[in-house]
């Protein structure tokens, strides 16, 4: 496999098939005739990249049960228990948690108290160089 990915998550995707050295990656941006015929010859004539994508394949088609199976399973699955045991429990959200109003307002809160907190600082070191240079300047007098 060539992969030249467009998007981010085509960049995971072929970096993963690259570390399992079943692709060989190709910046889309930078690609040459050279880059692609050694990439084609990479694939083509490298033994190790048709036997690890071999093995990927048997490993992805090795399973327990045949798709038509599973879908049979998870049918009878809910007939017997309802629909409700697959339900997620993210369907019972309030709306302010579904757009994560709580962790917002926890956060505005958070900045809120750090910078009262700075300001009660920040008056009580200038009521303290004021009160200090107040006495500098009764001492000088």
């Amino acid at each position: 496999m060539i992969g030249m990915p467009l998007s981010v998550d085509q960049v995971k995707t072929i970096d993963a098939s690259v570390t399992r050295n079943v692709a060989v990656k190709l910046d889309v941006h930078k690609v040459t005739v050279k880059d692609m015929d050694a990439a084609l010859n990479a694939i083509l004539h490298d033994r190790r990249y048709m036997e690890n994508m071999r093995n990927l394949s048997q490993r992805f088609h090795d399973q327990p049960l045949s798709p038509a199976n599973t879908a049979n399973y998870w049918i009878e699955y809910v007939i017997k228990y309802g629909n409700d045991v697959l339900r997620s429990p993210a369907m019972d959200l309030a709306w302010w948690q579904i757009y994560l109003i709580d962790v917002a307002a926890c956060l505005l809160l958070c900045i809120a108290v750090i910078i009262i907190v700075a300001m009660f600082i920040m008056r009580f070191m200038m009521k303290m160089i004021n009160h200090r240079r107040l006495l500098h300047l009764k001492k000088i007098k």
